[in-house]
Formats: structure tokens, C-alpha cells, sequence
């Protein structure tokens, strides 16, 4: 069966008929079919998610945003923080000692070696050594222009299997790694601040004032 999307009517479903005037649609939650009309693939624009599913692998592209305050030059305390993340031991931990070996902390502060750009190269890494990434096709961790919630920075890449579940799980496993590595490197996540985060910066205030009239 093919998987076809018609945007305009919000539409997603498997062709489940063919007739003179209207195309059957199973929608996938299986409960709804509709009988969409011929000329509708024809006057409207849609999207057969076929060939997708027929291809090596399945695109990841999806981004995330870092804290631009968090962005620092590299030094030996951020090299002792990473030592113990998976893969950098073995690639760029190395890479990284060497430059230490070569060139002093200043010279590397010059040449622009930071930990967002060790980050970046991290994660490339990481995603060259996962089995349900396809190694054949595009994969790339780049920046993209900054905006007010902070700097997005884009994984793009394939994933082995085309199926919608296994496809979900990979994407969902990259970044949960993303998230849960991202303070190793010094670097902070951002997202908006939740009423829970506004309620205690209001209280910060009142809590150094208690504390000074205890200590007076």
C-alpha cells in the first residue's frame, strides 16, 4: 500500500482503493477511511511518502538550541570533563591532547577552538559510530543562524530503517544522548523558562533577604 499526505485537507493514509472517481484512503489510526476524489491528485499538490519507505534510509532533521552565554574557548578543566564520555577517549580525546601538546591553551584560544566546536565534532562521532544511522548518505551536524531562543544547531542525517517506529525510536535515542552529554561539555540547553523556574527566581530574592536578617 502506498502512504500518501494531502496537506490542504490534513490527510495521511494508505491508498486502500482505486476507482474511476475517488481514491480510498485509510488514515493510519485504521479507524477512518475516506474517499477522496481523483482530481484532487491532480489539482492539489501532495506527498507520496512511498519511495521514502522504498529507499536506504529515512531522514533525521531536527535541531536544538544552545545558550549562547554557555559557549566558551577550550581549556584542560573541559578536557577532564569530557575524558569520560563514550567515544571521545577513543578519537577526539587524542585529538585533543595533541593540540595540548603542540600549541599552548593561548595559541588555541586564538585558532578558535571552543567547546560548542568540540560538541559539534563530538556528536558527528557518535553518529558515525551508530549502527541504525545509515553511513552511506548524508550526515552532518551544522550551525544555523542564531535567533532570540538561542543558536540552533541541526543533526541531519539517515537512519537505517524506514519504519515509522524504529525510525521515532533512533531519532528519539539521538537526542536523548544530545541532552544528557551537552552539560559534559559545559554547554546549556536553552528552553523557555516554565512558571516553576519564574516562582523560584521570585523567592531567590526573598531568601537572601530572610538570611540577612538571621545573620544581622
Amino acid at each position: 500500500m502506498w502512504l500518501v499526505e494531502l496537506s490542504r485537507d490534513n490527510y495521511l493514509g494508505y491508498v486502500t482503493g482505486l476507482f474511476g472517481v475517488a481514491v480510498l484512503l485509510s488514515m493510519l489510526s485504521y479507524f477512518i477511511v475516506s474517499r477522496v476524489p481523483t482530481k484532487t491528485f491532480i489539482t492539489d499538490s501532495y506527498t507520496n511518502w512511498q519511495p521514502m519507505f522504498s529507499s536506504e534510509g529515512r531522514r533525521i532533521m531536527r535541531s536544538f538550541y544552545v545558550d549562547q552565554s554557555s559557549i566558551a574557548f577550550f581549556d584542560r578543566p573541559l578536557l577532564e570533563s569530557i575524558e569520560s564520555v563514550i567515544y571521545v577517549k577513543d578519537s577526539l580525546h587524542h585529538e585533543i591532547e595533541a593540540m595540548l601538546a603542540a600549541q599552548s591553551l593561548k595559541q588555541l584560544m586564538f585558532d578558535g577552538v571552543t567547546n560548542l566546536g568540540l560538541f559539534r565534532r563530538h556528536l558527528v562521532a557518535h553518529l558515525k559510530a551508530r549502527t541504525d544511522i545509515n553511513q552511506n548518505m548524508y550526515l552532518v551536524v551544522r550551525q544555523l543562524a542564531p535567533t532570540a531562543n538561542g543558536l540552533p544547531i541541526e543533526i541531519y542525517c539517515f537512519s537505517q530503517s524506514t519504519d515509522w517506529v524504529d525510525y521515532e525510536e533512533v531519532q528519539a535515542s539521538i537526542f536523548e544522548y544530545v541532552f544528557a552529554v551537552a552539560s559534559y561539555f559545559d554547554l546549556t540547553i536553552f528552553q523557555s523558562p516554565s512558571g516553576r523556574d519564574i516562582h523560584a527566581l521570585a523567592r531567590e530574592p526573598r531568601a537572601a533577604k530572610v538570611a540577612a536578617r538571621r545573620s544581622a
